[in-house]
């Protein structure tokens, strides 16, 4: 049965007036008097032409447009059976959306991602288990999220690093380090990204211009110290790699992520077929996100950034031979051992990726950084080279030069690079064709 939207005192609830201490009487005038001013709103923020009560007699069915930035045209049409019905949808879209609280919105996204198994189930539980730590209770997950400031969220951030378990303390641990603040990080920037892609709210997130180093949790000297591998540390990965006897699966990886600075995403799920021998200039083309241990074809970034196309280099044909003796897959380079395949999880897993790069920084001499810093790497190495942005762009894979730029340690840029420079003919040369 169709739920009906036509509940007694239902335009009196949704702008908050208080009708329990009149008579029916009353309160049926209040109601009509509450639904011109429902109208009247909705009417003032609809941007497209809306349906007449005549329409809805004669078709029974109609439709009107709100606005989608996700979708094609920008717009996504929105249906009703009847015109006091659209004009509470459209209200709900315009204004009950509005109102949402950022505990509201969190929740939403989180009910959105399990359904839709956007992410793992223990993925989201710890998601929860942070936001129950840090957001619950604080008056900031009660501010709607278009009222939220910079301010809010700098003074939310100053109460949240105080919120410490005595097992935080035992361990000498500062009063919220690195990790633990991502973790809040990223919670607002689920929250931020679901708001303004599924529920169109077109909010910017505060968190964005916030100085980080103002903040005494945030330690940027300490993590500052080693944030990138320098182009000898790099030269030294290279040489250990290229003396390892018999590579296993999680080594063949690394050596790929070093040569083309990929997400670690994109390299586990790469495919045989991604490699061209026979074009005009040889490549590789990166395409195609690993999740939950199979191949997605989604990409990070649009199709022109994220899909994109790099030289094949001596070192990459050889991962390509030696993956082809190692790999039980016709169709995919890196995979697990065939013995610990669940289900679609047949690609290797992270933890494997992060072993054998720490085995290979122990090898080289080399102070280990994660797989993702390699990324930063290459970024910082091609700047100091002169590179321009575009070049780094397509090389990791960037919608925009800005992106790119977040890569670039600038504050490394006044120490000598090793190797030549990229010449700016050099740097104008076209990419392998598609």
């Amino acid at each position: 049965m169709r739920q009906s939207y036509l509940q007694p005192t239902v335009y009196c609830d949704i702008l908050e007036i208080d009708v329990g201490l009149f008579s029916k009487e009353v309160r049926d005038l209040m109601e009509d008097e509450m639904k011109i001013q429902v109208r009247k709103k909705v009417l003032a923020a609809h941007p497209y032409k809306l349906p007449t009560e005549d329409d809805y007699i004669q078709k029974g069915r109609c439709k009107t447009y709100i606005n989608d930035p996700t979708s094609r045209y920008g717009r996504k049409a929105i249906y009703a059976t009847s015109y006091d019905e659209m004009i509470l949808k459209l209200y709900e879209h315009y204004f009950g959306v509005m109102k949402s609280t950022f505990e509201d919105i969190f929740l939403k996204m989180i009910e959105h991602h399990r359904e839709f198994h956007v992410s793992k189930d223990g993925t989201l539980d710890d998601h929860v288990a942070e936001y129950n730590r840090f957001f619950k209770g604080d008056k900031f997950e009660k501010i709607p999220l278009q009222e939220i400031t910079v301010t809010d969220m700098a003074q939310f951030l100053d109460r949240a690093h105080v919120k410490v378990s005595s097992n935080d303390k035992a361990k000498g641990q500062k009063v919220i380090e690195k990790h633990r603040h991502n973790s809040i990080r990223t919670i607002i920037n689920l929250t931020y990204g679901y708001a303004n892609q599924y529920l169109s709210l077109n909010v910017t997130n505060p968190i964005a211009s916030l100085n980080y180093a103002a903040f005494p949790f945030y330690d940027t000297n300490k993590i500052g110290e080693k944030p990138w591998y320098s182009e000898e540390e790099r030269l030294a990965l290279l040489e250990a790699w290229d003396s390892i006897e018999n590579p296993d699966m999680g080594d063949l990886c690394v050596g790929f992520l070093l040569e083309t600075a990929g997400r670690n995403s994109e390299c586990r799920a790469f495919r045989f077929q991604d490699y061209h021998f026979d074009a005009d200039i040889p490549f590789v083309r990166i395409c195609g996100m690993a999740r939950d241990g199979h191949r997605d074809e989604e990409i990070k970034a649009d199709s022109f950034a994220g899909k994109r196309n790099l030289p094949l280099t001596e070192r990459l044909e050889a991962i390509y031979l030696m993956a082809k003796e190692l790999s039980w897959s016709d169709t995919y380079m890196f995979v697990r051992s065939q013995d610990y395949v669940r289900g679609e999880e047949i690609l290797i897993p992270y933890c494997k990726l992060y072993r054998s790069l720490k085995k290979l920084c122990k090898k080289a001499g080399v102070m280990y950084l994660p797989p993702h810093q390699i990324r930063f790497s290459d970024a910082t190495l091609m700047a100091m080279q002169e590179a321009n942005v575009s070049d780094i762009q397509h090389r990791l894979g960037h919608t925009n030069g800005r992106m790119a730029e977040h890569y670039i340690r600038r504050y490394e840029l006044s120490k000598p690079a090793a190797g030549p420079k990229l010449t700016q003919s050099n740097s104008n040369k076209k990419h392998p064709k598609p």
